[in-house]
Parts: C-alpha cells; structure tokens; sequence
C-alpha cells in the first residue's frame, strides 16, 4: 500500500509540472509554445517506458532505489531545467532572421525533458513492480493526477508560478521519502 500511496504522490507531481509548465510557455514564450509541455511529457515518458521495458528484470528487484532516487531527481531537475531553459536566449520572432534561434529549441527540449523521464520512470516501475495489481496501480496512478491537473489549478490562485513549481518539487521529495518509508518498515 505504501509504495501505491508514493505512486499518487509522484503522479500529482508530474501531472502538476505539466500544467503548470504549459502555463508558464503562455505567460513566457506566448501561447503558441504551450503545446510544447504535453510534447516533451510524452517524450520523456517514452524513454523512460523504452529503458524500463529493456532492463524490467534488473529495475524490479532494485524498485525502491530507482523510484526513490527517480522521485529525487524529479524533484530537483524540475526547478532546475525550468530556469535554465528560460535562461537560454530563445527568441522565437528571430528565428525568420537569425536561423541560429532554432538551436536552442532542441536544447530546450532535452532540458525539460528530463523531469518527465524521472517522473515517468517512478510510475512505470510501479506498474513493472506490482504488475500483478495493475487496476490498483492504474488507480492510484490516474487518482494522483487527476489531483494535480486539478490542484495545480487551484494553487495558482494562491501562488505564484514559481512557487507552485518549488511545491511540486516538494511533492516529489515526499514522494521519494514515503516509498523510502516502506523500505524501512520491511526491514524491521
């Protein structure tokens, strides 16, 4: 049940970091860059399931280490990767006159990506691990993020964007620390 409830917990964070990354592309980069977060999301999720479904065997009896360090590292590249690809001079009116603008679109992309690929490799190593309960993984899996497609909406009332990023990392963390938790409680 514990690593089911760090699996919600994961998922709020990613689902959260999505939206709220298509919102900052509207207030940042205009509203036709939006789209790029569901794009480099779905990237993201599709190296994760590509390794895991190479190494399933190897990733299922390290479960706790990878989702805990995965949660982690999803935890501290979201804020990271986000400041760094705003810092990139990436201005997309240029890109008609100064061709070299393109570049740092793809850079753009790896930066952010990696989130996604931390986020994406905590839920589908739970689905690798406790493929035997995969409607009560599915469960939790959408009931997270279903609550943070929800609540990030809700916390941008109340927060500032950047913020509201700091407290998706957070979420991440706990994420990390409540299957870390589970680990703990086993070897009692």
């Amino acid at each position: 049940m514990i690593p089911h409830l760090a699996l919600a917990v994961i998922s709020v964070a990613v689902l959260a970091y999505e939206v709220l990354l298509v919102r900052l592309f509207a207030i940042v980069q205009w509203h036709h860059f939006a789209f790029m977060a569901i794009s480099i999301a779905l990237l993201g999720f599709g190296i994760s399931g590509t390794l895991l479904a190479i190494w399933q065997e190897w990733a299922r009896s390290r479960f706790t280490t990878i989702f805990a360090a995965s949660a982690v590292l999803f935890g501290v590249s979201a804020p990271i990767s986000f400041l760094v690809a705003q810092a990139l001079p990436f201005n997309a009116l240029a890109v008609v006159w100064e061709p070299a603008q393109l570049l740092y679109l793809p850079v753009t992309y790896l930066l952010l990506v990696v989130p996604f690929f931390c986020g994406a490799t905590c839920i589908g190593l739970s689905f690798v691990r406790f493929g035997d309960e995969a409607g009560r993984v599915y469960a939790f899996n959408l009931i997270g993020s279903a609550a943070g497609a929800l609540g990030v909406v809700g916390v941008l009332f109340v927060m500032t964007p950047q913020d509201a990023l700091k407290l998706v990392a957070t979420l991440s963390l706990l994420s990390a620390a409540i299957v870390s938790l589970q680990e703990r409680l086993v070897l009692r």
